[in-house]
């Protein structure tokens, strides 16, 4: 008999735009996904080191999203841009799993560094030089 790696609660990390990537336990189940991403999700696979899963939002591009985080290959080359709220999960087999101690730390920091910041428009103060005249 083959024995499955399902676990009911997985803990993961999420990434909210603008805000502090956090650790939470979700329930392993494909509503909590989506209510968590906002809406259909889609699972990136990242690294070949790493036995990792990003699960996204499959439409947030679309949807027009906030810019959240650079997408990176194991060489840390940036190849595409994730939009709204993602979570990072550890992947066994077919089964999406709990993420390590360790990977949960070297993910996070990796999050931390390739964070796009949320673009402010800053008004611009107009400096008037008069002349005087002669």
């Amino acid at each position: 008999m083959e024995e499955s790696h399902h676990e009911d609660n997985i803990r993961v990390l999420i990434a909210e735009p603008g805000k502090k990537v956090y650790a939470k336990e979700i329930r392993n189940d494909w509503r909590e996904m989506q209510m968590i991403v906002g809406g259909l999700i889609q699972a990136v696979y990242p690294s070949r080191k790493d036995a990792i899963a990003v699960v996204c939002n499959d439409e947030g591009k679309l949807m027009g999203l906030a810019p959240n985080c650079l997408l990176s290959d194991d060489s840390g080359k940036p190849y595409d841009m994730l939009v709204g709220t993602f979570f990072v999960c550890g992947v066994k087999e077919d089964n999406f799993i709990s993420l390590s101690p360790e990977l949960e730390k070297k993910y996070a920091d990796i999050i931390r560094r390739d964070r796009l910041l949320p673009v402010v428009a800053v008004k611009r103060k107009t400096h008037r030089h008069h002349e005087q005249e002669r």
